[in-house]
C-alpha cells in the first residue's frame, strides 16, 4: 500500500514501522505522493495514536486542499496548513509511539478552519469532524514510524528537562536568603534580645 508515498527526514526514508527519534524527527519532513489524479485535492494528517493525552491522540500536522500536482513533487506550500509540524516529544516513560501519516482524497475544497493548540489533542474523528473529511473512512494512502523518549543531547526532550531544571534551580535561589537578608535578620534578632 506504501509504494507511492515517500516520507523523509533529511535522507531518511521512512518505512512502516522504522523507529526514529524525536531528534531525528525535529524538522518537517518531506512528503510525496506519486497521485495519477493530478487535478484533485488532498488532505494530509500526521497523529499520534498513542499519545498521553486526554483523547489518547495527538495532531502532529495538518494540511489540507493539498493539490495532486503539487503532492506529486512534494510542494506542500500550495495547500493551507490548519495546524503547522511539530515534531514528536514522547514523555518519558510513555514507552513506544506510533506516528501516523495519511493522505485523504478530498470530495472538493475545504474552508479553512479555524485551528489552534487546543486542536493538537482532540482526537482523530473530531479533528476529521472539525475540518469536513468525517465521511472519508480510509486514506488513500498512509505509513507510520515509532518513537520513543529519549535522552540525547540537542533534543526536544533535553530542552524540556533544562527548562524544568532552570525552575527547580530559580525555586531554590527564591528560597535562599541572601548574606544581607541573613545580616538583617542577625540583627533584628540580636535587638529583641536586648529589649
Amino acid at each position: 500500500m506504501n509504494s507511492n508515498i515517500i516520507v523523509k527526514y533529511g535522507d531518511v526514508k521512512i518505512e512502516d514501522g522504522v523507529f526514529l527519534t524525536p531528534l531525528q524527527t525535529a524538522k518537517q519532513p518531506s512528503v510525496i505522493y506519486d497521485t495519477t489524479d493530478i487535478n484533485d485535492k488532498y488532505t494530509l494528517i500526521l497523529y499520534d495514536s498513542k499519545a498521553v493525552s486526554p483523547s489518547g491522540n495527538h495532531n502532529h500536522w495538518l494540511v489540507i486542499n493539498i493539490p495532486g500536482n503539487s503532492l506529486r513533487t512534494g510542494d506542500l506550500s500550495e495547500g493551507t496548513i490548519l495546524l503547522s509540524y511539530k515534531g514528536p516529544a514522547p514523555p518519558s516513560g510513555s514507552g513506544e509511539h506510533i506516528y501516523t501519516f495519511e493522505i485523504y482524497k478530498q470530495n472538493g475544497d475545504l474552508d479553512k478552519t479555524v485551528m489552534d493548540e487546543n486542536d493538537r489533542i482532540i482526537s482523530f474523528n473530531a479533528i476529521k469532524n472539525k475540518i469536513g473529511i468525517q465521511d472519508l473512512i480510509t486514506p488513500v494512502i498512509s505509513i507510520f514510524f515509532n518513537s520513543k523518549y529519549t535522552n540525547t543531547v540537542g533534543g526536544s526532550n533535553i530542552k524540556r528537562n533544562r527548562k524544568r531544571k532552570t525552575i527547580k534551580k530559580n525555586r531554590r535561589s527564591k528560597n535562599r536568603k541572601t548574606k544581607k537578608d541573613k545580616l538583617f535578620t542577625l540583627r533584628q534578632h540580636h535587638q529583641s534580645l536586648k529589649m
